[in-house]
């Protein structure tokens, strides 16, 4: 049975909520059961790499899929954030041979996030946890 985490920040939790219910949505329409799902909550999308590799270290699932929101303030802070986070995320995935899906939306403002979250931009959770899907059972996921 195939297991997947999911590891999810509460920043910018209106977003995340959109994206959690996008990979939920997903997941159910390929069966996988509420059984073989792990969710983890962290503060915010700093915090996501650590919350994957310790569901990566202490529960072992075939996939992860990482949600969360960095949204462009006043400063050059988003970008080192995203840079970081998406660095460590691939590392992670290196390091331990298992796919994570990128469920992290980058947008300039709250409007294009949500967007990106359920909106007319699709659902970036859906296509994270799609993503997951297709690399563990190494063919297309049907629509």
């Amino acid at each position: 049975m195939t297991r997947i985490g999911i590891v999810v920040a509460r920043y910018h939790e209106v977003v995340v909520q959109n994206l959690l219910a996008g990979a939920r949505r997903a997941l159910e329409e390929v069966h996988v059961p509420e059984t073989s799902l792990q969710t983890l909550e962290v503060p915010g999308s700093f915090e996501i790499p650590w919350g994957v590799a310790h569901l990566i270290e202490t529960w072992r699932p075939d996939g992860v899929i990482a949600l969360g929101a960095i949204i462009q303030g006043e400063t050059d802070h988003h970008a080192y954030l995203a840079q970081a986070v998406f660095s460590a995320l691939a590392q992670i995935s290196i390091q331990y041979k298992i796919p994570i899906g990128l469920g992290i939306v980058t947008t300039a403002n709250l409007s294009q996030a949500l967007e990106r979250a359920g909106g007319k931009m699709g659902n970036k959770g859906y296509e994270a946890a799609r993503a997951v899907l297709q690399c563990l059972r190494g063919v297309h996921v049907p629509t």
